[in-house]
This record gives C-alpha cells, structure tokens and sequence, in this order.
C-alpha cells in the first residue's frame, strides 16, 4: 500500500506540472506578436520641369547596394562598428529597386533629359547613369539626435558600347534629423535625404550633359 501511495503522489506531481506548463503556453500564444511592417522611399521635388523635346535620352544601369545594406529590412548604427537589422520594419521592395525607382521617376522629371528609356533600350540612350548606394541606414548613436544617411556613386557615360565616354564620376550624400521614435518618422527622413542627394547629383548630371538642372527640393 506503500508503494501504492507513493506511485500516486508522483504522478499527481507529474500530472500538476503538465497542467500548469500548458497553462503558462497557452498565456505565452495568447500574447499579442508585433506587426512587420513595409514602407517605401517618397521622394519629392518643389516642381516638375518641362522635358525638352530635343534633348538627351538616359537610360540607368542596374542599380547596386553595398552587401551590408542590401536587405530589405532596416538598418540602424548602434556603435561606431556596430550595426543591426530591424526584423519589424523593412522595405516593401529591396533597396535596389526602391532607389532605381526613385531616380527613374527622378531623372524623368528633371527637365535634364528628352527621356528615361527602360534598360531594353539601352543601346539606343545618349548616355547611361550607373547607381551604387554605399550608406543607406539610420544613425541611433544620438537617442537625442537620429538621423537617416544615404550616400550614392554616381558614373556618367556617353556613346556606344564599347567605346563609351565618361562624362562624370561622383559621390554624393545626404543626412536629415529624424523627428520622433515612429518608424513612418524614419522613412520621411530617408526620403528627404535621397531628395537632397538626387538633387545635387542632378545639378552636376546637367553641367556634365551641358543641360539645366530641373527644380529639386
């Protein structure tokens, strides 16, 4: 009867700590799971100019991003070498096609250029604009003062393949305040970073084409 008694008290142990084990489960999947979250860049200029009707036509290369920030998830700087990735809040698209967007969309409106053409038509552009963003991320260091850092290569080229001319090779780069802790906040920042970026390689795309820049921010 002993031994009996003994079997039973083990189990009911048993038995308790199962139960109070799936209870603490059951709490732990009832808690609510943060939403991820996509955005994309927005980049605005004060106005549109008119494209000349007999101008230049570009067309922009594939679009590069440096390893580190090619992710669509966002990227902030911890520390001097630290940097870490935001599960939560990404890109709706990669980086790539988000800046090849923006400075299609860019370019098109500059008023530098009769026409963007698509990558299909390439070898029927006057020049091509090659891309690689080598800083894209947000500087959290400063809890007091974040900012949003883009910096963008740029290499300007004319004439048929092979024996294209490079017309201007520059790097341009841009950083603004991010205004609170919201990640819609962040986002706004990068993209007035990218307009001050697109606009001042503009100005130098139209001394090199011997064009005007158009109107940026």
């Amino acid at each position: 009867m002993t031994g009996a008694r003994s079997w039973f008290r083990i189990t009911g142990f048993v038995l308790t700590a199962l139960s109070m084990g799936a209870c603490s489960i059951a709490v732990d999947l009832q808690r609510p799971v943060p939403e991820r979250q996509h955005f994309i860049l927005d980049v605005q200029r004060t106005a549109a100019t008119a494209r000349g009707a007999d101008g230049p036509t570009l067309v922009l290369g594939p679009v590069r991003v440096s390893p580190e920030f090619e992710s669509r998830a966002f990227v902030y700087q911890l520390e001097a070498q630290r940097y870490e990735s935001d599960f939560y809040h990404l890109w709706l698209t990669s980086p790539r096609d988000q800046v090849s967007r923006v400075a299609t969309e860019w370019f098109q409106e500059s008023g530098v250029f009769r026409e963007v053409v698509p990558p299909a038509l390439s070898g029927t552009a006057d020049y091509r604009l090659d891309l690689s963003v080598t800083r894209l991320y947000w500087d959290l260091r400063d809890s007091g003062d974040p900012a949003a850092h883009v910096t963008v290569r740029a290499h300007l080229t004319a004439g048929a393949r092979p024996e294209r001319d490079v017309r201007l090779s520059t790097r341009v780069e841009a950083s603004e305040r991010v205004t609170s802790d919201a990640a819609q906040d962040r986002v706004m920042a990068m993209s007035r970073a990218f307009s001050r970026a697109l606009s001042d390689l503009e100005a130098e795309v139209a001394r090199a084409v011997g064009g005007q820049p158009g109107s940026g921010p």
